[in-house]
């Protein structure tokens, strides 16, 4: 009997010491282990031997074809719709009510070729990389003042997004700042399956892939440094590129740091007994409660079990239906802004976004032929197994996390260590979502600047 009692009262402070210890000595299940070696790579439909390799960067327009333009307006006026359940608004997907409105919208007031002058206000280009040919913009600053330095930033979209998320941002990021000793030169890519980028022809094509792709953009571009950021498959994409190419990227900035490690894991669970020893009260919701996260974790991701397993299958439909590709890409503009939104007939989609913003975005996808080689990008993501490459190693360039209240998930600053090694700053936004640029540009700009000036403080002084 009195050992028991013993055991009774050694348990807590067993339990003390190993929480201790792992608390301690976390960071050690992140082991660094040997990077998986890159493998010369070849997207085109043609064999290696038989394709002539151009390296040059040709100027490239947008310029959709009548033809194209007029099977749209076709298929809009040929539309069918469900009935939506009374009371549900986007809490069981699209409302379909207001789906009529966006579509009669898109049908009659709605002017693509307007856009189209809006996208080529910022000059465009093609070059060929493995095999495929890569979009871009590449914007420049003008009347740059003396003695102010160019930095070449290379900014990366994702999913359901593509380039023209940093219409609004590309004018702050290239225009000069007296109170800044530098400006920012632009490169802008399309991920080579979304927008004008041609698709990879093979199975394989992932976020490593796709970081070896910008890199030897970067270098084709005449760039031995840059900085870069992302959010969505951008971060995964710029995180890789700073885990392959720490000698080429000066400095990685991100608004979508997500939990990865063994480490962060085991301090979230022991977290979740006393939160404060992580998070303050302002953060909390970012992890806890655990089961509340990841039901809504659940709640958000069923398009990702469908892409990342069967891509093609739902490429059919949406390839096939514009108002499909609208409905489930623009349900993400709402929900993923702002997960109350799902309480308002319209989604809140135009609290953030004007119509032909949106519309402009799903047009991207509908004119190039695109979602299904965009969708596929989380199979081959599974199918790689990416998700033990950047776990498994430190990220030790210069690094900033922009952390916005409605973001997805965001890792808070006292477990960022597991992953990032030179945390130069971290920053909790007083508002925003997922779509951080495209939702609040001068935020994000403003986070930027700040992080490359204290990057480059840091460079004088060493």
């Amino acid at each position: 009997m009195m050992a028991l009692i013993e055991i009774i009262f050694l348990l807590p402070l067993l339990l003390a010491i190993i929480i201790g210890i792992l608390w301690t000595y976390g960071h050690k299940l992140q082991p660094e282990s040997e990077l998986p070696p890159l493998k010369d790579n070849w997207w085109a439909k043609e064999a290696k031997t038989n394709f002539l390799v151009d390296e040059k960067v040709y100027p490239f327009k947008i310029a959709v074809s009548d033809k194209v333009l007029d099977d749209l307006k076709s298929r809009l006026q040929n539309a069918r719709f469900s009935e939506p359940l009374e009371g549900a608004d986007f809490q069981y997907g699209f409302n379909t009510n207001y789906l009529k409105e966006v579509v009669e919208y898109w049908k009659t007031k709605y002017n693509w070729r307007e856009h189209e002058k809006s996208f080529n206000q910022f000059d465009g280009y093609k070059t060929q990389i493995d095999g495929i040919d890569i979009h871009f913009l590449h914007v420049k600053p003008k009347n740059i003042p003396v003695n102010k330095k160019v930095l070449p930033l290379l900014l990366i979209h994702g999913w359901p997004g593509s380039v023209y998320e940093f219409y609004k941002i590309l004018p702050i990021l290239t225009t000069p700042r007296e109170n800044s000793s530098f400006v920012f030169e632009v490169i802008c890519p399309h991920i080579p399956g979304y927008g004008f980028s041609e698709a990879p022809h093979r199975t394989g094509f992932g976020p490593l892939e796709a970081s070896q792709t910008f890199d030897k953009l970067m270098s084709r571009l005449g760039f031995n440094k840059y900085y870069v950021q992302g959010g969505d498959w951008g971060s995964f994409i710029a995180m890789h590129m700073a885990i392959y190419f720490p000698n080429r990227v000066n400095g990685l900035h991100t608004n979508f740091a997500r939990i990865a490690t063994k480490g962060q894991y085991i301090k979230m669970l022991i977290g979740s007994l006393w939160p404060s020893v992580l998070v303050d009260d302002k953060n909390y919701n970012k992890l806890y409660p655990v089961i509340g996260n990841f039901l809504f974790a659940l709640s958000e991701t069923g398009y990702l079990h469908i892409q990342a397993t069967k891509p093609d299958t739902v490429g059919v439909g949406l390839n096939d239906s514009p108002v499909g590709l609208a409905a489930y890409t623009l349900e993400k503009f709402s929900t993923w802004v702002n997960p109350s939104y799902k309480t308002l007939a319209d989604g809140g989609l135009t609290k953030k976004f004007t119509l032909d913003e949106l519309l402009t975005n799903v047009m991207l996808y509908w004119v190039t032929g695109s979602i299904t080689s965009s969708v596929r990008f989380y199979k081959e993501f599974i199918l790689q197994n990416h998700l033990k490459i950047v776990p498994s190693h430190f990220i030790n360039v210069p690094t900033a996390i922009a952390a916005f209240p409605h973001e997805l998930g965001c890792t808070p600053e006292s477990l960022t260590h597991h992953q990032f090694s030179n945390l130069v700053q971290y920053t909790d936004m007083p508002r925003g979502g997922h779509f951080a640029a495209f939702e609040e540009p001068y935020l994000l700009a403003d986070d930027i600047y700040c992080f490359v000036k204290k990057v480059e403080n840091l460079k004088i002084r060493a």
